[in-house]
Formats: C-alpha cells, sequence, structure tokens
C-alpha cells in the first residue's frame, strides 16, 4: 500500500502524490491539482475529489436522503495508516511504500 504524508506528516493512505480537488461553488466547476503533502487531513477529510466515483455516489445519497448522519460511508477517501492499522486484524501483514514528498513537488 502507498502511504503519503499530510501537512501535519500524519501518514495516510493513498496512491498518488497529488489530488484532483473539484470547487463546484464556482459559477463553472474548477478542478485543482494540489499536492497531498500540502493538505491537512482536516482538509483531506472535506475534500470534493474530481473523479472519484464512490464519493459522487456518496455526495447524490447524502443530498437525497438530506440527512448526512443518515448516509453510511463504508469507505474513507484518506484512511490514515493509523486507521488502517485498526482497522484490519492483527495477524494481517502489510507491504507499505512511503511516498515521501520532495522539496520541488
Amino acid at each position: 500500500m502507498d502511504v503519503q504524508v499530510s501537512k501535519e506528516r500524519i501518514p495516510v493512505v493513498f496512491h498518488d502524490t497529488t489530488v484532483k480537488l473539484c470547487l463546484k461553488d464556482l459559477p463553472s466547476p474548477l478542478i485543482l491539482e494540489v499536492p497531498l503533502k500540502d493538505l491537512t487531513i482536516e482538509q483531506m477529510q472535506n475534500a470534493k475529489v474530481a473523479g472519484i466515483k464512490e464519493h459522487e455516489a456518496y455526495l447524490k445519497a447524502k443530498e437525497e436522503s438530506g440527512n448526512l448522519d443518515s448516509v453510511e460511508m463504508d469507505f474513507q477517501l484518506f484512511p490514515t495508516l493509523n486507521h488502517v492499522f485498526d482497522e484490519v486484524p492483527e495477524d494481517t501483514g502489510f507491504l507499505i511504500e512511503l511516498k515521501y514528498p520532495l522539496a520541488e513537488m
């Protein structure tokens, strides 16, 4: 599994070094590509990510229900490494690739 670090240097499970964020509140949606290392955990959890079908389905379910609490999420887009370790059986092995951000990113 690929592990990046957040702005606070918290390990996060995510393959790419950047993420495409969608700013939908503009007259026409704008997509920005942002290095993951520049986002805090809170920003990641609140992000509207472009091109993620599960996230889009979650937003649609939220919109249809009108109540965020009634929509169960069985995934996290940016789970912390600690969260992953807490959720899987103790005897599970991991192959972790740490992708540390370079200065030019």
